[in-house]
């Protein structure tokens, strides 16, 4: 995500555009923190869809996002703009698809496995099939893995799909709205010791409070 200050050309001029990297590069720090605040505050229950119907006894609890919040850095900064990063080097979480939705596709695998069961949510078919101790297969005529009961019938525990269309939810991060507010708070605390004549001195983000709410 990248921001560029905007609205407080006074500020930024009594600043002197020679501080405004620095400037830039506090407010990236301050918002990476209020940022990884806001996943630790949620913590894993917030990405947690009850409605589905992988929800109930056997669910294997994943803590996918436990990890969320140190993945948040602070990205490049210049005199004009600053960014925050997720996942540098790679978005191995997914986030970026639960903000924005959109399609996964098969690769190496033929068919995409999707969990419809709650033991099997956080498993693979292999480790499903040696924790379970049952062998899965697909009937004829239909695009789901099975196993047998003893009854004869089957329970269905994944679907088969080549590929797998997901909403965005773009509530699984702080809104720009949210972000916004509080790049511009941030840059007016900042701008504080230039406004009262020490064009000199250097911005800190050692302010930065983790209970502020913009």
């Amino acid at each position: 995500m990248e921001f560029a200050i905007t609205g407080l050309d006074d500020m930024i001029a009594l600043a002197g555009r020679d501080n405004m990297p620095n400037v830039n590069a506090s407010i990236a720090s301050g918002m990476t923190r209020y940022i990884q605040d806001w996943y630790r505050e949620r913590g894993n229950d917030y990405f947690d869809n009850p409605a589905l119907p992988t929800h109930g006894a056997g669910r294997k609890d994943t803590n996918w996002a436990q990890g969320i919040p140190d993945r948040w850095s602070e990205g490049p900064s210049d005199a004009d703009s600053f960014s925050i990063v997720f996942g540098e080097g790679g978005d191995r979480y997914g986030l970026a698809l639960k903000i924005k939705g959109g399609t996964v596709s098969a690769t190496s695998a033929k068919c995409l496995t999707i969990p419809i069961a709650p033991e099997a949510h956080g498993r693979s078919v292999a480790d499903y099939e040696r924790d379970m101790g049952v062998e899965l297969f697909r009937p004829r005529g239909h695009d789901t893995l099975c196993y047998s009961l003893p009854d004869g019938k089957l329970r269905a525990v994944y679907k088969l799909r080549y590929s797998q269309f997901f909403r965005p939810w773009p509530e699984a991060v702080p809104s720009t709205e949210e972000l916004g507010a509080l790049a511009t708070v941030m840059a007016c605390k900042l701008f504080e010791p230039f406004a009262d004549g020490e064009r000199g001195g250097s911005a800190s983000d050692g302010w930065y409070d983790s209970d502020y709410k913009p």
